[in-house]
């Protein structure tokens, strides 16, 4: 062991020096750096939390459009009516644009309504006759309904005796979460 009282002025400092820069790096590497890696840790922690929070007040100062528009779409996720009325309400909006945009509803086939995963879907084949302009109005009338009428397959051909008259087939299919 080295006899720090023997030493010479200039060694004594140097002796405490290494002293001194030892005893600090085991004080930053055993005390300082895990409570400075924690502190950092517990800082990222607490921002993804802000953030989390900034979010959360984000939806909650929107409840009431958020209401608003859940109210808007209910009567689509509540079953109120009983397969057969849901597929006459269906009908009766295709009769009734159908009449507003003076097409002729030749046919009309509704199939069964089937299951998928978790909804219900109603489907109808129609067959309308009319003139383009008013035909592509009929069109835009169903896609525009409140019951979110879906046209999946449209067939178009001209009628054969007048250039004018088009002749369309359309699956059209309704949407409900029982």
């Amino acid at each position: 062991m080295i006899n720090i009282p023997k030493l010479s002025k200039k060694e004594r400092l140097g002796a405490y020096a290494a002293l001194f820069f030892v005893v600090f790096t085991f004080l930053d590497r055993v005390v300082i750096s895990p409570i400075s890696s924690k502190l950092q840790d517990l800082s990222s922690e607490i921002a993804v939390m802000e953030k989390a929070v900034r979010v959360d007040l984000e939806i909650l100062g929107e409840k009431e459009e958020i209401y608003r528009q859940f109210q808007r779409y209910r009567p689509f996720i509540e079953k109120t009516r009983s397969d057969e009325e849901e597929m006459a309400f269906m009908l009766s909006d295709v009769e009734v644009s159908a009449g507003m945009t003076e097409v002729t509803l030749v046919n009309l086939k509704p199939y069964p309504p089937s299951e998928v995963a978790f909804y219900k879907k109603y489907q109808t084949d129609i067959e309308i006759v009319g003139e383009m302009p008013k035909l592509v109005d009929f069109l835009y009338r169903l896609r525009s309904s409140k019951q979110l009428l879906r046209i999946d397959s449209l067939k178009l051909t001209q009628d054969g005796k007048k250039a004018n008259i088009v002749r369309a087939y359309a699956l059209v299919s309704k949407v409900l979460i029982p």
